[in-house]
């Protein structure tokens, strides 16, 4: 979080995690840490997307951001991630950005792409958990209030999927 807010001087931000993650983030946004120069801008309070009670109210014009967040997860925990991210978000006009692998859509011919291999190793570390497709970002997405917008890819194996609720 600490690149875009120092990208958008305008810009404020909440990092949301656990207790002892954000205890460790405050020595890394504090005076001498590597994000301080964007301290001044951000929120770090501690809180769990398994409760919706501990996420910011969503305002106006916020993107509520995740980065490798969801592909860890069972469908099930997921659904319940997304559904309270959704909750938070009220009436506001907010945008939702998930930054994860997205698989194609069909198979591949030859070498599979080092993204299936994530893909595995997601599967064999956390048992359900999984990198999607669109058509199955559109599916979960859809079932927590969401509506899928663009999925924008990157030079890298991650990729950017925009979402407005709805």
């Amino acid at each position: 979080m600490h690149r875009v807010l120092d990208a958008h001087p305008a810009t404020t931000g909440i990092v949301v995690d656990r207790p002892g993650v954000i205890k460790l983030a405050k020595e890394a946004w504090g005076e001498g840490g590597p994000f301080h120069s964007a301290a001044s801008r951000a929120t770090l309070t501690p809180g769990s997307f398994f409760d919706v009670n501990s996420l910011p109210k969503g305002q106006d014009g916020d993107a509520f951001y995740m980065r490798y967040i969801l592909h860890d997860w069972p469908t099930a925990q997921v659904l319940d991630i997304l559904k309270n991210v959704r909750a938070a978000m009220g009436t506001a006009q907010t945008t939702l950005v998930i930054g994860e692998c997205a698989l194609p859509d069909h198979d591949t011919v030859g070498v599979p792409p080092a993204m299936y291999q994530i893909d595995i190793q997601m599967l064999a570390a956390f048992g359900e958990a999984q990198e999607r497709t669109p058509a199955q970002w559109k599916a979960v997405l859809a079932e927590t209030g969401f509506e899928l917008v663009k999925i924008h890819p990157t030079r890298s194996l991650l990729h950017w999927v925009e979402a407005k609720p709805v």
